[in-house]
C-alpha cells in the first residue's frame, strides 16, 4: 500500500506502507486520533494517513453513527438502579441531541 505523505521540503510524495506502520498505528490510535482533531494534516506522517484513512472508511462512520444515537438513547432514558455502565451527563448530551442527529 501506498499513501500521500509530506517530504521535508513540503512536497506530498508517495510512500510505501510497512507491516510496522500499520501496528504503530493501530497502537497508538488514540494519540493520532488527537493529533488530527487539532487539525494537523493527514498527510504530516505515515500513520496519521492511516488513522485518517481508518477514521474515513463507511464502516467506521456507520459505528460512530451507530455510538452517538446509543448515546442520545441512554440520556433520555431512566438512570439505572445498578449502574453497570458508564454513566452518561444526560443534561448536556439532550442539549446536543439534534446536533449530533446532524452528524449522520
Amino acid at each position: 500500500m501506498i499513501v500521500l505523505v509530506e517530504d521535508a521540503d513540503g512536497r506530498v510524495v508517495p510512500t510505501r506502507v510497512r507491516a510496522w506502520d500499520r501496528l504503530s498505528a493501530r497502537l497508538r490510535a488514540a494519540r493520532l486520533d488527537a493529533s488530527l482533531a487539532a487539525g494537523i494534516s493527514p498527510d504530516a506522517s505515515v500513520g496519521l494517513s492511516l488513522r485518517a484513512r481508518a477514521l474515513t472508511t463507511m464502516a467506521s462512520r456507520r459505528a460512530f453513527a451507530r455510538a452517538l444515537r446509543t448515546l442520545v438513547t441512554r440520556a433520555t432514558e431512566p438512570p439505572a438502579v445498578v449502574p453497570l455502565r458508564v454513566p452518561v451527563r444526560r443534561q448536556p448530551v439532550l442539549d446536543a441531541s439534534w446536533q449530533l442527529e446532524r452528524l449522520e
